[in-house]
């Protein structure tokens, strides 16, 4: 059993987040990609997540480009839907118009 292995609840995970940290940083100051991995963690995963390795903070920056792009694409769609929108009201509006003159020519060629 390791030392951490002999801790109980958020015990290992606390002893051990200090060293991670620093590991990390050195780590990255070598140059070195860094990945965090674990085995029979799911309940620990936020945890994890805030160590920030290299994998994370890539998925995390192609996650936002991803969005970004997404609320662009939603942006442009809201705004060719509302130019539709005003173009349909001009048609039905302009067709409206053009019935209302042809019944008025056709009441007025009716003879009374």
């Amino acid at each position: 059993m390791t030392g951490a292995g002999s801790l109980s609840g958020a015990g290992p995970l606390l002893a051990g987040r200090g060293h991670t940290a620093r590991i990390f940083a050195e780590l990255r100051g070598v140059g070195v990609p860094v990945i965090h991995f674990g085995v029979g963690t799911t309940a620990i995963l936020p945890d994890l997540a805030g160590a920030k390795s290299d994998l994370q903070t890539r998925h995390a920056a192609a996650k936002a480009a991803y969005e970004a792009k997404v609320a662009k694409a939603k942006d442009e769609y809201n705004t060719i839907t509302e130019v539709i929108d005003q173009q349909l009201y001009g048609i039905t509006t302009t067709l409206e118009i053009l019935t209302r003159a042809q019944d008025e020519l056709t009441k007025a060629e009716l003879p009374r």
